[in-house]
């Protein structure tokens, strides 16, 4: 709730006048916002300058004390969060946020876009022509809306690979924790798991498997996570082989026309059963898979690795084979978790900002905020994407590089211009051609236009 004692919502108030300067010129020093506010009145003291700003920094916070830019005795006054914003917009209303180019650098610095990219300029332009998106950035915070952002993924365009990351998570604790002296209950195990999906993008296939061996030290009988992590290693320098390869598949022909015709392999093929044999051939030939030779090459390198173990077991050899076959085929199903899971945030993460765009450009649609410029907008990138898909069909890949890499920069051209924003592409240019010109040569790609 405003507390009007000390914020002052009143137009060209000194109040409304300090946040607005240092939306301009921030972070900026007391004496430099004295002499801006000297401007409107010559009689205001220093130490009335002060109470101004404390006031502007209790809660809610509009402005914050900011590190000094140079070595200086003074205090430096800054507004650098969506925090600030969302204060000044109850506090302050007649303060036209979206007008000012810092408050869009603050938005883009919590959305991790601080540095300019063509991704960066895209919510950029986004957030100048969308209101429903710049305003839901300041009511609820950047770090919420991304937060959601992810559980839109999840029931949209994510939720089929979720789907299958959950009938993995199923089966894995049906067939490996539900069964075997662990008290720990589904919801729990799930929760377990909930806390390592947020760090997935910062760790490796052996930290994962670490995880599940700290929290489960029993589930692995006799296979070590070093073991299977060579094993894993072996499997894919074999599968580059293109002799075991070939070796591999003969074994697996031999195995499965034995199994087909088993008196064959002893007295050879009767002539009048040779279309069908060779029939079996072709069928053996087409249903052998790049997934049936991995699993024979693991089964292999099993045999390889744990040959003396196997020597040496004597009447229990089936037994410990079991063993180390079902060790393998646990860590291989917590390294498919893995697997599904660095794939479905990555995906997450090349569609996550557009998801978002999305989501603001149809919310001002159906409202009906949406600006004819918004719209035009929109519809002028959608057809340079669909202007790439025709040329990718006509293997044009010169035509595809100039429309991803060009053409959009056309009209975002057009709306910096007109908005004057970002100012680095804008300053001293006099027509959106000259600004189109300058994030040609920002960007690098000049050479496409020759």
């Amino acid at each position: 709730m405003i507390n009007e004692k000390i914020h002052n919502p009143t137009r060209n108030s000194p109040k409304t006048s300090i946040v607005e300067f240092i939306l301009i010129s921030g972070p900026v020093s007391e004496p430099e916002i004295r002499e801006h506010l000297n401007k409107m009145d010559k009689s205001i003291s220093q130490a009335t300058v002060n109470r101004y700003l404390h006031d502007l920094a209790e809660e809610p916070a509009c402005i914050e004390l900011d590190e000094p830019i140079k070595k200086s005795r003074s205090n430096y006054w800054n507004i650098t969060k969506t925090e600030h914003l969302k204060n000044i917009s109850s506090c302050y209303p007649d303060i036209l946020l979206k007008t000012y180019e810092k408050s869009i650098n603050i938005i883009l610095q919590e959305w991790g876009e601080a540095t300019i990219s063509r991704e960066n300029l895209k919510i950029y332009m986004y957030l100048l022509l969308s209101p429903s998106l710049f305003n839901e950035c300041i009511a609820s915070g950047v770090e919420a809306l991304l937060s959601r952002e992810w559980k839109m993924y999840l029931c949209n365009e994510g939720f089929k690979k979720d789907w299958n990351i959950q009938k993995l998570l199923n089966n894995f604790y049906n067939k490996y924790i539900r069964n075997i002296d662990f008290e720990m209950s589904e919801e729990t195990f799930r929760e377990m798991w909930e806390k390592t999906i947020p760090n997935i993008d910062e760790i490796s296939e052996e930290m994962f498997l670490r995880i599940f061996e700290e929290n489960f030290p029993e589930l692995s009988k006799e296979m070590s996570i070093e073991t299977f992590l060579e094993i894993e290693e072996e499997v894919k320098q074999r599968m580059k082989n293109s002799s075991i390869n070939s070796s591999m598949f003969e074994e697996y022909l031999y195995e499965k026309l034995e199994e087909k015709f088993p008196e064959w392999s002893k007295v050879g093929v009767p002539i009048d059963m040779d279309y069908e044999f060779q029939k079996e051939l072709n069928n053996i030939k087409n249903e052998f898979s790049e997934e049936i030779l991995r699993e024979k090459i693991y089964k292999k390198i099993l045999e390889e690795k744990f040959l003396e173990q196997l020597k040496n077991k004597g009447a229990s050899i089936e037994n410990y084979r079991e063993t180390i076959n079902k060790d393998l085929a646990m860590y291989k199903s917590i390294a498919e978790l893995f697997f599904q899971m660095k794939k479905q945030l990555e995906t997450f993460k090349t569609s996550a900002s557009n998801l978002l765009l999305k989501h603001f450009f149809n919310h001002d649609i159906l409202t009906g905020i949406a600006t004819n410029e918004e719209i035009e907008f929109v519809k002028n990138i959608k057809t340079n994407h669909e202007r790439f898909i025709d040329l990718a069909k006509s293997n044009d890949t010169k035509g595809m590089i100039r429309v991803e890499l060009l053409d959009d920069l056309k009209y975002e051209s057009e709306i910096i211009f007109k908005y004057k924003k970002p100012s680095y592409f804008c300053d001293n240019c006099s027509t959106p051609e000259e600004v189109y010109q300058h994030l040609i040569d920002f960007f690098g790609v000049r050479s496409l236009l020759e």
